[in-house]
């Protein structure tokens, strides 16, 4: 099994901003060599996310306008706990709770296997400083050369994937092959 880390590190100049990551994840599978396999994106800090949609800015506004509704930024003490602390930032938690952590995309055939219109983005909720964007990518060459394009489901661990528990976690699962 291959396997490729590797660190983005992003330091967003406003409080809040949307910044696609796309092409440098792309760079990275392309780097790794790896034909079939995975790749976990995963924002390092508790005030960032990472997420897939449109590359589209109408949405990212409406994103922003979404997730300022539901979690106003108000560094006061009084809207929430976390600012008794000292901080300020306890909207950015709750942004980064409902956008969530990570993204994990399979790559086939060397690249990364997304929808028409899906993109990888950085979503910082609490910026004005540096923070790491962790790629981990895992996966292999095809163990036979690939036929035909017909699927063959399987369930469980095939030749080309090893289960191993590699950086935290554990790659077991179902999915269709091809040939």
């Amino acid at each position: 099994m291959k396997s490729l880390t590797r660190e983005l590190w992003m330091n967003v100049d406003a409080r809040r901003g949307i910044v696609s990551i796309h092409d440098d994840v792309e760079k990275l599978v392309d780097e790794s060599d790896v034909q079939e396999g995975l790749v976990l994106v995963n924002a390092m800090h508790i005030t960032a996310s990472v997420f897939i949609n449109d590359n589209e800015g109408g949405l990212h506004r409406d994103y922003d306008k979404w997730l300022e509704e539901l979690a106003p930024f108000d560094p006061s003490p009084s809207r929430y706990h976390h600012n008794r602390t000292g901080e300020d930032n306890a909207d950015a938690h709750h942004k980064r709770q409902i956008m969530g952590r990570e993204v994990v995309v399979a790559i086939t055939e060397g690249k990364l296997h997304l929808g028409p219109w899906e993109h990888i983005f950085y979503y910082e909720f609490d910026g004005r400083r540096k923070k790491r964007v962790l790629v981990k990518i895992i996966g292999d060459w095809p163990s036979e050369p690939f036929q035909d394009r017909r699927p063959a489901c399987v369930w469980g661990v095939l030749n080309v994937w090893k289960c191993r528990i590699r950086a935290g976690f554990c790659c077991m699962f179902a999915f269709c092959i091809v040939g």
